[in-house]
């Protein structure tokens, strides 16, 4: 018989028969799922709630420019990587 045990919105899954605090949850693998009571054995049903926040900041103007030359240098790398590729990819093809 269950108890009166408020399971909802809780930090860690309690077990709503026993009242028995599960700390290693981080462990099942699903969102969703039935498990066995560590304590008392009893099956129950659980639903990880994930909330997803976000945090804005303002960038500087010195930092932009240091992104955009960055950028830019990973931009042209990238396009040098790519016409090398090509080149060997070529290569192989007329051996």
């Amino acid at each position: 018989m269950a108890l009166s045990i408020d399971t909802e919105g809780t930090d860690k899954p309690i077990c709503p028969y026993c009242g028995y605090v599960h700390r290693d949850a981080y462990e099942w693998r699903h969102d969703e799922d039935d498990v066995d009571c560590d304590s008392c054995g009893a099956t129950f049903e659980y639903a990880r709630e994930v909330e997803v926040t976000y945090s804005t900041f303002v960038i500087d103007e010195a930092e932009l420019k240091r992104r955009a030359e960055v950028k830019a240098r990973q931009d042209a790398q990238m396009k040098e990587f790519l016409l090398r590729l090509a080149e060997q990819r070529a290569e192989q093809a007329q051996s």
